[in-house]
């Protein structure tokens, strides 16, 4: 009885087996990349950090998040105490995302959106940029862009940060 009771179980793994070989794990829900998102901040912006440096008791504070998924960066800040207006350099602006490694000066790559308060010399500031290249995408991982923020007493810029994605 129990050779029997074996030898039916066998012939019922054996005889099913042939309708697990036609099981599909193919799926109908497409395939989403995981979004890799990297953050930074806060990152303290000085005058100490501008090439060459400057002397300001201005303070300011910026975080970003670079989405690789998504080919974007977001940036928020604040700055405080600035000893002079707002400076716009040609059509850009006062505030921007330079491109530049640590203790290098470079060209403007992205403007920042300004929000000062009635002062002027206090404020926010933004920027969300999307369609990033390759290549910009890779120099943000690099660390090769900075904030510079301009004013009337230090044309150059009056403070400074350095954009370190972990």
């Amino acid at each position: 009885m129990r050779r029997s009771l074996i030898l039916v179980l066998s012939l019922l793994v054996f005889l099913g087996s042939p309708l697990w070989v036609g099981c599909s794990t193919t799926s109908t829900t497409p395939f989403v990349a995981e979004e890799v998102v990297l953050t930074t901040g806060p990152i303290a912006l000085s005058g100490a950090n501008e090439v060459p440096p400057v002397e300001t008791t201005a303070t300011g504070s910026v975080t970003a998040s670079l989405n690789l998924a998504q080919k974007s960066v977001t940036i928020t800040g604040t700055f405080t105490g600035l000893t002079g207006d707002l400076f716009p350099i040609a059509t850009f602006g006062p505030g921007h995302v330079h491109e530049g490694a640590a203790g290098t000066n470079g060209p403007v790559a992205f403007v920042l959106v300004m929000t000062p308060d009635a002062t002027g010399r206090n404020g926010t500031f933004s920027l969300v940029a999307k369609d990033l290249e390759q290549e910009q995408l890779e120099e943000f991982q690099e660390g090769l862009y900075y904030i510079n923020i301009h004013t009337e007493t230090f044309n150059g810029g009056e403070l400074r940060g350095q954009l370190v994605f972990p």
